[in-house]
């Protein structure tokens, strides 16, 4: 549910970046009209638009996301109850670990750098940090997910 949380978070911040004007709306906006113009799928679709994306990547996430982690389904209980039997209390799965923090920084890095963009006047020590945090992104990008992203 965390993952998903975050995941719509940063696509809110991302087309408030893409649609600044937006933001007001956003502000202004009764619970209808916010669900009719800010909902997860308006906003996945309205960035796909912009980015010209053809493929449903970011709703396949989405639903991947709903499916495992927001939503009460079979699929996601087997993450609870991994030999058929559910478990009380904490247990380590080192394969659902990893997957959850992979998700989670590339969910986590690419929100920070929208994030960062919605700061515009700037002092030059911050600006200064930007700059390098966007070079340990891109490095990091090159390193995990084949090439800076």
């Amino acid at each position: 549910m965390l993952l998903r949380d975050v995941f719509e978070t940063v696509a809110l911040l991302d087309y408030m970046r893409t649609f600044p004007d937006q933001i007001a709306v956003w502000k202004a906006s009764d619970k209808r009209q916010r669900i009719a113009k800010f909902s997860p799928k308006a906003i996945r679709e309205a960035l796909d638009k912009q980015d010209q994306f053809t493929s449903n990547r970011r709703k396949e996430m989405y639903d991947l996301l709903s499916e495992y982690a927001s939503h009460a389904t079979a699929p996601g209980f087997k993450l609870l109850a991994p030999e058929g039997l559910g478990k009380i209390g904490p247990f380590l799965s080192e394969k659902c670990l990893k997957a959850w923090l992979g998700d989670a920084v590339k969910f986590l890095v690419h929100g920070a750098t929208i994030f960062t963009v919605h700061f515009l006047k700037v002092d030059l020590p911050l600006l200064t940090r930007k700059g390098s945090f966007l070079n340990h992104v891109n490095n990091w990008c090159e390193k995990y997910m084949s090439g800076p992203k």
